[in-house]
């Protein structure tokens, strides 16, 4: 998935291209509402595609954050805990948990705060684990201890988020 970035005079913005199929509804209840947890949505339509512009303005993605230090327990939390409560907030909305994107890429931070935007793409569907694991890993390589009870949360929750959207068991 090719992402590209946009700098407007006081915006910033991650693109990605639209899938070629469906998203018609995702699009216009994520461009219509402002769902706490996602990063905020436009669509802008061309002749022959149509892009997602997603606001990450004053954010950082976790990979980026995370690249000269380790996560804590606390970090670990708050992300895990956002993704709950974004799980919960778009039932709402009747949106997929499928289409969110897990990968530490698309994760954003707000660093002062440690608040947690979330990317969902409409028409996207996880088909495989694959996400979701790589998402743990990231998780297991980044955090500070890897110990005891320190992880033991992180693990059953993530275990958890994992067997609603996808189904399956990390193992």
């Amino acid at each position: 998935m090719e992402v590209r970035y946009k700098r407007e005079v006081n915006h910033n913005y991650m693109i990605l291209d639209a899938p070629s199929e469906g998203g018609g509804y995702e699009c216009r209840m994520l461009a219509s509402n402002t769902i706490e947890g996602l990063l905020r949505f436009r669509v802008r339509q061309y002749e022959d595609k149509r892009e997602f512009y997603y606001e990450i303005t004053s954010r950082q993605p976790l990979n980026r954050l995370l690249e000269q230090r380790k996560i804590n327990g606390g970090e670990i939390r708050a992300i895990l805990l956002s993704l709950s409560r974004v799980l919960s907030k778009i039932e709402e909305y009747l949106l997929k948990e499928q289409q969110i994107l897990l990968e530490p890429e698309f994760i954003y931070i707000e660093p002062d705060r440690f608040t947690v935007s979330l990317c969902l793409l409409p028409g996207y569907s996880a088909i495989s684990r694959q996400p979701y694991q790589n998402c743990f890993g990231f998780f297991w390589k980044k955090s500070t201890t890897r110990t005891g009870k320190a992880l033991s949360w992180p693990i059953t929750c993530i275990t958890r988020v994992c067997a609603r959207i996808m189904g399956c068991q990390i193992s």
